[in-house]
């Protein structure tokens, strides 16, 4: 990181192999799915690819020794030549053209018994000659090893007879000699396709590609993913974490209905952050704002757990459902009928006293003020003076006093009713909250001056094994053989 701007979010940052790293950690399942499936397209492309065997035959060309007797005209003219080897090397270089011409390929079709033409048969040829040698190479390549073998061997000969005996007339001596100096072998594998090379080019672009999916995904992902991109985007403390657990679903806190789980012990851990944030003194320093960007990120839970676990130990919480428009903490705690009829509605539009309307639950100690019916002035009520002295009263009575407001995206309300506390604090869910939500929201909190106690991020990716495995072996009953009296 190199630098940031103002209190909130970072508008300057430097990528660093350590963030490369941590991009690949979170996105792993993405690369190793990408290598997986790179290299099954390999494996299906070696399946239906047919293979090919290569035979190889290799001839070498020297100079002849002429009797000038036998034909003084020839001798002659070579011996204006300054070397045989010169000769040689000019007249070697036309071969390989040579060998997949008519006349040498159409003995081998009629040797072979070959159905096919010239041209046909020469595509299956590759014929050399070796830079500054004079080395003929000739390879034959097709699905039949046996085949290529045959004709490998089949064209080396009628190049040779093509060269000694016919290419200079029947009258003349060939100044050349060409032989076969390593007939082709009989290919036992095949020359293509190269499985292992295949595969190993398969595997490191996999890896490749895996890497650049997982740091795209990463880049232009819209949602948050782990608690160093919340903590980057707030420049607020996370409190802690909410891994994924059946147990939150339930309509009891996980605090009454499993005090001994471990994410019973994430939400202690929570409250234990969160007394550590809040200032000692100051006469709203124990109201406690929760909300969340937008909807269905776990705000209302998590500020149902926070008060519940707040008051576990004594404190006199209340918990103050402020959601007009969807309350939902009478239906999430299971409350009776009496819950929905009556609550923070009536008190602000004056048709009943706040003393009337809080319900005890779980403890004495733990009190809840629920929304009552939604009325149609929701917005000039929560900005009421009626708001300020409910908010007033709670302070003076209660240790602590969480509320539970609505959305921020969606309303600023619970921004209002932060200013009035002592800050806010920030649930967001992983893959849920987009970035763009939560850059708008911590825009506005720092214009407005609203402090940000902290942040939670819920549904929390981790090792549930190593998580969960630690805590029962903290809490494990101790068997009888092993007290010591």
């Amino acid at each position: 990181m190199t630098g940031t701007n103002g209190v909130y979010g970072v508008t300057d940052q430097a990528l660093t192999l350590a963030d490369i790293l941590t991009m690949i950690r979170k996105h792993v399942t993405t690369l190793m799915v990408t290598l997986v499936v790179v290299v099954l397209a390999a494996v299906a492309f070696l399946a239906v690819s047919p293979k090919q065997y290569q035979a190889t035959a290799e001839l070498f060309a020297s100079f002849s020794e002429m009797d000038t007797e036998d034909n003084e005209e020839q001798s002659t003219s070579i011996g204006t030549l300054s070397t045989g080897s010169s000769y040689i090397s000019s007249q070697v270089k036309s071969y390989p053209r040579l060998a997949t011409t008519k006349v040498v390929l159409e003995p081998v079709i009629e040797e072979l018994d070959l159905d096919m033409t010239a041209a046909q048969l020469a595509k299956h040829l590759t014929v050399e000659n070796p830079s500054n040698t004079t080395f003929i190479t000739i390879t034959a390549e097709a699905e039949d090893p046996q085949w290529t073998y045959d004709v490998a061997n089949a064209v080396a000969t009628s190049l040779q007879n093509t060269v000694e005996m016919d290419l200079y007339g029947d009258n003349r001596r060939s100044p050349v000699d060409i032989a076969v100096v390593q007939s082709a072998d009989l290919p036992t594998s095949p020359s293509s396709p190269k499985s292992k090379m295949i595969m190993l080019f398969a595997v490191v672009l996999g890896l490749i590609a895996g890497v650049v999916a997982a740091l795209l995904k990463d880049l232009f992902s819209r949602s948050v993913q782990d608690e160093q991109e919340l903590q980057e985007l707030t420049q607020a403390p996370i409190l802690g974490r909410i891994p994924q657990d059946e147990l939150l679903e339930h309509r009891r806190p996980v605090v009454v209905s499993e005090p001994s789980s471990a994410i019973a012990e994430d939400i202690r851990r929570i409250c234990s952050n969160l007394e550590f944030s809040i200032p000692v003194s100051g006469t709203n320093s124990r109201l406690i704002v929760v909300s969340s960007t937008n909807t269905g990120e776990g705000k209302t839970t998590t500020a149902i757990n926070i008060a519940t676990a707040l008051a576990e130990h004594g404190a006199h919480v209340l918990l103050i459902d402020a959601d007009l428009r969807h309350p939902s903490v009478a239906t999430a705690l299971g409350m009776d009928a009496a819950a929905f009829g009556t609550g923070l509605s009536h008190v602000l539009s004056g048709r009943a006293a706040l003393s009337d309307v809080i319900m005890p639950y779980w403890r004495n100690n733990l009190h809840v003020l629920t929304a009552g019916p939604t009325p149609p002035n929701v917005a000039s009520l929560m900005k009421s003076d009626a708001m300020d002295e409910i908010m007033t009263q709670a302070v003076q009575h209660y240790d602590f006093v969480v509320m539970d407001t609505a959305p921020l995206v969606i309303v600023n309300e619970a921004a209002l009713l932060a200013r009035r506390g002592d800050g806010l604090v920030l649930v967001s869910r992983r893959n849920v909250t987009l970035k763009r939500d939560l850059k708008t929201i911590v825009a506005e909190m720092e214009t407005l001056g609203i402090r940000m106690l902290g942040t939670i991020i819920n549904s929390d990716k981790r090792s549930r094994d190593t998580h969960y495995g630690n805590h029962a072996y903290y809490y494990r009953t101790t068997p009888q053989t092993d007290r010591v009296d």
